[in-house]
């Protein structure tokens, strides 16, 4: 039997068992050994539409299981993510809007704070902190990353603190030297910059960071290189 017809049977008796008997610990426990291993290697087209379509029979799962019911799925999306960004070659394969359905899916399975959750904390500095190989110059980045939190969750930005989830690390690509690399953020530039962030706490918060980190660095130079540069 193929891995992907073993995963259509045990799916099917996983929802069966799901409406009809009360998900105890010690069910929860083994189908959670089970179900991940069978997951980690789905196109993503088909773990998209498996995760999607069972949040939407979610009404029929018994009172008493809904709890289990979740932790389960939420024990098959870290497996899957895990592999995922184990896989480099598959995760290149996944474009923007790919990342953001798999985001969504994780937050749809949230049990604990953002700032807590380990596979949207790597859902997240992908889709937002990973650079494009063609953009070189740090403002330029810039300027692309604010972009990407104008198209990003709106909502998700206002409700969770970026200081509890963005790291330092996040930001590195993003840093200007001082002196050198504030040479390129010319008047239109920087204009650009205050347009784009449209008032979004994290744009906000990641420019003062930056800034911030870029002093800092600063710091540890001879003042007088600065100078002279």
């Amino acid at each position: 039997m193929s891995s992907d017809r073993t995963l259509e049977t045990l799916w099917k008796m996983f929802l069966r068992l799901s409406e009809t008997i009360d998900l105890n610990e010690a069910i929860q426990q083994h189908l959670t050994s089970i179900l991940p291993q069978y997951f980690q290697w789905l196109l993503f087209s088909h773990f998209k539409e498996i995760m999607t379509s069972t949040f939407g029979i979610q009404t029929k799962i018994k009172t008493e299981s809904k709890t289990n019911f979740m932790q389960i799925l939420k024990a098959i999306f870290n497996a899957s993510i895990e592999k995922l960004f184990k896989e480099e070659n598959y995760l290149n394969e996944l474009n923007y809007s790919n990342l953001k359905d798999l985001l969504n899916i994780g937050l749809e399975l949230l049990v604990t704070d953002l700032s807590e959750d380990h596979s949207c904390l790597l859902l997240i500095k992908r889709i937002l902190f990973k650079p494009e190989s063609s953009i070189t110059k740090k403002v330029n980045k810039m300027l692309s990353l604010f972009k990407k939190l104008d198209e990003f969750e709106r909502d998700l930005c206002e409700r969770n603190n970026p200081g509890m989830i963005i790291q330092d690390e996040w930001l590195t690509d993003y840093v200007l030297k001082i002196p050198e690399e504030w040479i390129d953020l010319d008047e239109l530039t920087y204009q650009s910059l205050c347009k784009k962030h449209n008032k979004n706490r994290w744009a906000i918060y990641i420019w003062t960071k930056c800034v911030h980190l870029g002093l800092l660095k600063s710091h540890m130079k001879n003042p007088h290189d600065i100078i002279v540069k």
